[in-house]
């Protein structure tokens, strides 16, 4: 039996703000090419937690990640190695798309951060860039006649394909999405849930997803990760939510099962 390749090792990971214990004592691992879903109530610490392993903060000392063997839990994104930074790719909650950008500029604006110099790309670099965007937008379902577009112009389910666009367009190995389907409508939802696993399918990705969406869960996670007073509580595959006693669990799996 071959055995897995870790991509992400966490160990007794904590984190306090201004005193206050928000994350204690989390360990988890995550397999490569593998699918996460962080669940759990609201403000139990699940962007927390993707936010330390991103780098967008770090978590508190003596706690570990490592990505691909190299500890980096105090360091943040930019103090992290080039190679770190770039096997990670990021969806915000709310997009983060850039009003003032077009979808073009928004989708390649990872890759012109990493070939730009002094803020300037060539017209072959320029040319290159089009393309790319051209092509992410074509992954995600979006015709080429939005890329002179701006965010405020497409629709919630639309301006979330551009930001999942923009999360893949730099070809990570570890994708991490927080609430990829929230705020959108039912069909939608589900339309962006089947994009995040043709994403994995097609990119062979690491994903970490933070949902309260059942449905997305059920539809993209190889395993479930419940975080419950403050910690790692629970985890398993889809087959094992009838093993578990957890309220927040059986919640869960009722949703799924009277979808």
């Amino acid at each position: 039996m071959q055995l897995m390749e870790q991509k992400i090792i966490i160990e007794k990971l904590s984190k306090s703000f201004s005193g206050k214990v928000v994350l204690q004592n989390v360990n988890l691992t995550i397999n490569d090419k593998e699918s996460i879903a962080i669940v759990g109530g609201s403000g139990c610490g699940k962007s927390v937690l993707v936010k330390c392993i991103s780098g967008l903060i770090t978590a508190d000392p003596k706690s570990i990640i490592k990505i691909n063997g190299f500890e980096c839990s105090q360091l943040t994104i930019t103090e992290r190695p080039e190679k770190i930074r770039k096997s990670i790719g990021m969806l915000f909650q709310g997009n983060a798309l850039f009003d003032s950008m077009t979808i073009s500029d928004n989708i390649t604006f990872g890759t012109y951060n990493q070939i730009a110099k002094n803020g300037f790309v060539t017209k072959e670099q320029r040319i290159s860039l089009n393309k790319l965007a051209k092509e992410q937008l074509e992954v995600v379902g979006l015709a080429a006649d939005n890329l002179e577009k701006y965010p405020y112009e497409l629709s919630g389910g639309m301006q979330k394909r551009v930001a999942i666009a923009r999360a893949i367009s730099t070809n990570p190995e570890i994708i991490l999405l927080d609430e990829p389907t929230t705020g959108l409508d039912p069909v939608t939802s589900y339309n962006i849930s089947q994009l995040i696993c043709d994403i994995k399918k097609r990119t062979g990705a690491t994903i970490i997803a933070i949902t309260h969406d059942p449905i997305c869960a059920s539809e993209m996670a190889d395993k479930i990760v419940l975080i419950d007073n403050k910690t790692v509580t629970w985890s398993g595959t889809m087959n094992d939510l009838d093993t578990a006693t957890s309220p927040y669990i059986d919640a869960f799996r009722r949703a799924i099962k009277t979808r």
